[in-house]
């Protein structure tokens, strides 16, 4: 236990350094992308602008040129760390034909701006508030009380919990996608409801939430489209994954980082998966040869493939890349039973 605890440590640090690390890098383009965007819709007539994108945008920026142009579909301005509640709540207004936001690592946004959003874009469709570490539940549910059209939404690493997904799951019936990671006070419940109220769900990321199998299984129940889950650093175990496949046989990506799976589940995994195309299960340390030589059985298709910190060795290994003639990119970092001379022979990947 002290082994995986460590490992998970490790995996929320490399995840907080990679958003250390996309926040510098938007800093020091910002200057770059205004230029770029100011360049190409100076010349442009108000209502010809569409779309509207900024990395490095400010408040004044978004006072100053978004607010002309009124036909807005589509404003993306992830990243742009100096965008405050000033800046939107200038603009929201002015959009009542926004139907895409993004709003990715822009830090200082609060629920003030989602409330704005939410009154004054009823028509939207798409919205990426990714990092936004002050949004709350309060304004996700208005949100989606107000936005019922929305298709779309990510909420990774803002402070959403169970009651905002319940409230999500009961307004957004068109909803696609839902991404969650990093939302510890999301589980069983707020997972369920979305189960249970949006059959057209086909990308869920419920990573390092408090999910468990109970939550999956409600998934598969209710979501036959679902292509895409990803559950990294929570308690999912075989259980979970059996009525998964039972119940969603179109899936081509599964990211299990770090969960409770074993053989057994990757066993179920290449009997009802044969089109899966991306696996991921590092961490998972009772993944072994076994498990590897029935899923390259079962599910020929697949292109990436990460068993780095599980407990196979080369024999797996050989059988994998023999079966899986379309693998790009396979992960064996610490596995200690895979000789170094088959490891650099699949370097390339």
């Amino acid at each position: 236990m002290l082994q995986v605890r460590s490992f998970r440590a490790r995996s929320k640090l490399q995840t907080i350094f990679a958003h250390l690390r996309a926040w510098l890098c938007a800093r020091s383009l910002a200057s770059l992308f205004a230029h770029r965007t100011e360049r190409r819709t100076r010349h442009q007539a108000p209502d010809m602008v569409t779309e509207w994108r900024n990395r490095g945008a400010n408040d004044d920026t978004l006072s100053r040129e978004v607010a002309m142009y009124t036909d807005l579909s589509v404003l993306e301005i992830g990243g742009s760390v100096n965008v405050t509640d000033v800046g939107i709540c200038a603009i929201a207004h002015k959009l009542p034909k926004l139907l895409a936001i993004g709003l990715t690592g822009c830090f200082k946004v609060t629920d003030r701006s989602i409330l704005s959003i939410a009154s004054s874009c009823g028509e939207l469709e798409k919205i990426d508030l990714t990092d936004c570490m002050r949004v709350t539940s309060d304004s996700i549910r208005v949100l989606a009380t107000n936005c019922v059209n929305l298709t779309e939404v990510n909420l990774c690493a803002t402070r959403t919990t169970d009651a905002a997904v319940v409230v999500l799951a009961h307004s957004l019936k068109k909803l696609s996608t839902v991404c969650l990671d990093y939302c510890p006070d999301v589980g069983d419940t707020g997972v369920s409801a979305l189960g249970q109220n949006c059959p057209h769900l086909e990308y869920v990321d419920f990573g390092e939430t408090q999910v468990s199998d109970m939550g999956v299984s409600e998934i598969a129940k209710g979501c036959p489209k679902l292509q895409t889950l990803q559950v990294a650093g929570t308690n999912v175990s075989d259980l979970g994954i059996k009525a998964l496949v039972e119940g969603c046989r179109h899936l081509s990506h599964l990211n299990l980082n770090h969960t409770d799976v074993t053989d057994a589940g990757l066993v179920y995994i290449s009997i009802k998966c044969p089109e899966l195309c991306i696996l991921q299960v590092a961490e998972c340390f009772d993944v072994t040869d076994s498990g590897v030589k029935a899923l390259a059985a079962g599910c020929p298709k697949m292109s990436r493939v990460d068993l780095s910190d599980t407990d196979v060795s080369d024999v797996g290994i050989r059988y994998l890349t023999s079966m899986c003639t379309f693998l790009i990119s396979l992960n064996l970092t610490n596995c200690d039973d895979v000789s170094e001379e088959l490891k650099k022979e699949h370097e390339k990947f």
